[in-house]
């Protein structure tokens, strides 16, 4: 359903960006030189009602809120001068919901004003890719043609059906297909790849992303956390990142949870076979770019270990728009990779078509019913049968699906137990130029307190998503983004502890929920301090760490991220790898699926994605996802279905 701002919300979103970035310095002025309210406006059509809703109570808040501020009259009808005065204050207040909704209205001001090429050429910032042309790099075989696509268009039959086509479906499907076995790939998504990606963040969210990009999780704080919605899921818009699963990790899921199979001689053999087959290679250190050296360099001297991060991007030397999709589709997510090598065994891949649930009959799982649209638009229902059935649909898609299957409404397990591994840009300027878009967007981790849960990576996202980073309002705010040039990024990721669900309310809307609890907060805190302490002994001037009422660092400040009374709601997070929603283990009292990924109670029916992590797994989880996926799929191809 496609949401629209009034004539009046719409003034009052373009007196928020108008005030946040004004008609002073050297950068073009929102609105007067360059246009932001509109497309924000058009990205805001695709936000769940939920979100949306909020936001527009937000936009009304602040019109009505400077008399509480001794202002007489509404935000939009101030002066700019008493406009900007008000926006500080919230940036300031000492009531965190105030706070995170300016971060929102940043947030949404930085992607409209971020995406105009006049903006980017006034930085000097450039998103570009290169790499090896496809006939050096490798990439050989066969390739999807999207123009024999389409939707579930009338009840059909396979052997099994696999319900996504991100990082676990594509290669369960994979595993089963060259078997012999009839599979279907149901996508809800549609398909897109190089010939079709865009390099404006708006385009890209709308049609690459779950809810426009706009997902999050309802808590203190809010927390966003971008989801993929499209042929390849999250894989073609990820950085490109490739960890294998941590032992000790992996000793606690055979320990406490009875999963055998997650084991370093079961799993190494995979992994080798997955890197091979996704020609996964470490950053070359000389060719990372000045943000991961400055990272590299600084952990060097402070005597924190780390290393090169490995990556599935196929000799690519330049990357700065991995969350737009890979432009030279060098990055081998599952659309060039694994759903093409499924086809070429025969599988079909259905894209825009939603799995609404489970059928279930006599205890055994006997096929999905889908909803997808007719060439005139209406929605229709169909019917696909499969002698067994993998959900790979993710952390969020999985329970859902599950949930509205009546078989599981009563199971409270499902939905609960989401780990996300909260993450903060923890960024600095520099004497000298950094450039940090030249090189590799995410190149270099420091592993160093990985005991404690905390993993570091010099991580520069595009210019458009990293405005909300950089503190102040108007002027100050546009002097920052000019500075742009300067900047370097570390990203602090956690190994949470805390905990959220996936749950449906009352009318059915998928809500999202996250407590942060204190001792999370508590090692971020000690992960944004080390950050800092990397900048610094890389050479920054001042670090901005992303915490409310610290906007900056000087050297020899990092104590008061320390001393300071700082609560969870004064981080300000993002997340990126949800998992744990319907988790594996051996006993059907706290799980969902047993060792084997299949769902507890129900024959033929399995699970083949993050979401059946039992606790947060500490690196990116992909290649981990990948891995059970192929253990999944073997096992279901070589019995006879």
């Amino acid at each position: 359903m496609r949401h629209r701002l009034g004539k009046g919300e719409l003034q009052i979103l373009r007196s928020v960006v108008q005030t946040l970035i004004p008609d002073t310095g050297v950068l073009p002025a929102a609105e007067s030189d360059v246009e932001v309210s509109a497309p924000v406006s058009e990205l805001l059509e695709g936000a769940p009602r939920r979100q949306f809703s909020s936001i527009r109570l937000a936009l009304w808040a602040l019109e009505l809120s400077p008399p509480f501020y001794g202002r007489i009259g509404r935000f939009s009808h101030l002066n700019g001068v008493d406009r900007e005065r008000h926006l500080s204050k919230l940036e300031t207040s000492r009531f965190s919901i105030l706070r995170e909704m300016f971060v929102m209205f940043k947030g949404l001001t930085s992607i409209g004003y971020g995406r105009h090429p006049a903006v980017q050429k006034a930085i000097g910032y450039s998103a570009r890719c290169e790499g090896p042309s496809v006939d050096e790099s490798g990439q050989t075989g066969f390739r999807i043609d999207p123009d024999v696509l389409k939707p579930v268009e009338g009840d059909m039959e396979f052997d099994a059906i696999v319900v996504g086509s991100g990082a676990g479906g594509a290669v369960a499907a994979y595993e089963i297909a060259r078997q012999g076995h009839s599979v279907a790939i149901i996508e809800e998504g549609a398909y897109y790849d190089k010939r079709t990606f865009s390099s404006d963040p708006i385009h890209a969210l709308s049609t690459l992303y779950r809810d426009n990009g706009l997902t999050v999780l309802e808590g203190r704080p809010v927390i966003p956390m971008p989801i993929g919605k499209c042929v390849g899921g999250t894989t073609l818009i990820n950085s490109g990142t490739c960890f294998r699963a941590p032992e000790h990790v992996l000793e606690v899921w055979r320990n406490e949870f009875g999963v055998e199979s997650a084991h370093p001689e079961v799993l190494e053999p995979i992994f080798e076979d997955l890197e091979r087959e996704l020609l996964v290679e470490p950053v070359d250190t000389e060719t990372m770019g000045r943000n991961g050296q400055l990272c590299m360099e600084g952990a060097a001297s402070i005597g924190a270990t780390g290393g090169p991060i490995k990556r599935y991007t196929n000799g690519c030397t330049q990357c700065g728009s991995c969350p737009y999709g890979c432009p030279l589709d060098l990055k081998q997510a599952t659309h060039v990779s694994y759903i093409p090598k499924a086809m070429k065994d025969g599988a079909k891949l259905f894209t825009e078509t939603k799995v609404c649930h489970v059928i279930i009959e006599n205890g055994n799982a006997v096929g999905v019913n889908v909803e997808s649209n007719d060439p005139n638009g209406r929605t229709q229902s169909h019917t696909v049968r499969a002698k067994t059935i993998v959900l790979a649909a993710g952390t969020v898609g999985t329970p859902e699906i599950l949930s509205r299957s009546d078989f599981f409404k009563r199971n409270e397990n499902v939905g609960k137990h989401l780990r996300v591994h909260p993450a903060c840009w923890v960024g600095a300027k520099y004497r000298e130029e950094v450039r940090g878009w030249d090189g590799i967007m995410q190149s270099y981790f420091v592993d160093q307190w990985h005991d404690m849960g905390i993993l570091l990576e010099a991580t520069f996202t595009p210019f458009p998503f990293a405005g909300p980073w950089l503190p102040g309002v108007g002027a100050a705010y546009k002097k920052a983004l000019a500075g742009y040039t300067n900047l370097a990024s570390i990203g602090v990721h956690l190994s949470d502890r805390s905990q959220g669900r996936v749950s449906q309310n009352r009318r059915g809307e998928t809500v999202l929920s996250y407590k942060l609890d204190d001792e999370d907060a508590s090692r971020i805190l000690f992960g944004i301090q080390r950050a800092a302490d990397i900048h610094f002994a890389a050479g920054a001037e001042e670090v901005y760490p992303h915490v409310d009422n610290i906007d900056r660092l000087k050297p020899g400040d990092q104590h008061k991220l320390k001393t300071t009374n700082l609560k969870s709601c004064d981080l300000k997070l993002e997340a990126f790898h949800p998992m744990g929603t319907a988790r594996f283990g051996s006993s059907s009292k706290d799980t969902v699926t047993d060792q084997n990924c299949r769902v507890h109670g129900v024959g033929n029916l399995y699970v083949s994605d993050a979401s059946l992590f039992p606790t947060s797994l500490s690196v990116n989880p992909m290649l981990t996802i990948m891995a059970f996926a192929s253990l999944t799929g073997r096992a279901i191809g070589d019995r006879s279905i």
